[in-house]
């Protein structure tokens, strides 16, 4: 998934705006913290002790990198290019081949372009609008929080 974030620093660095000067390694390290916080209490308190990983681990992690990448990322640009980096995350999502449609210049052959598999539905019109329950494995709007 590593090829997401490459794609992603690359779609933003030259589509969107930032209020603050902002460097691609200050980006990916907020995506990771965010990521981190669905995922540290998996880590055993004491050592020795078994990780708490949960059944549906993959299925959480998923929906919580979409979650990061709609924060830890997006966080960081403008308001009004911020629609822009939605709808590039809702491709990703999808499948599409953001890497060509956005005519991104990779150093590296990524694997095949493939769906992502999130709990998002599509009751939503931006992944802005959303926020990721992990108990629940779900998606609600912030409105309704």
């Amino acid at each position: 998934m590593h090829y997401i974030a490459d794609m992603t620093v690359q779609y933003i660095y030259g589509r969107c705006k930032f209020p603050v000067p902002t460097g691609p390694n200050f980006v990916v390290d907020n995506m990771i913290k965010v990521f981190d916080t669905f995922v540290q209490n998996w880590k055993s308190s004491e050592e020795g002790e078994p990780h708490k990983v949960p059944s549906n681990a993959e299925e959480i992690m998923m929906n919580a990198l979409i979650f990061a990448f709609v924060w830890g990322v997006g966080a960081q640009i403008d308001e009004n290019t911020r629609s822009m980096y939605d709808l590039f995350l809702q491709e990703i999502i999808q499948g599409e081949d953001v890497n060509n449609k956005h005519k991104l210049e990779q150093e590296k052959a990524y694997p095949e372009v493939m769906k992502i598999k999130t709990n998002l539905g599509s009751d939503y019109q931006s992944l802005f609008d959303m926020s990721f329950v992990p108990g629940e494995v779900s998606w609600v709007n912030w409105m309704k929080t």
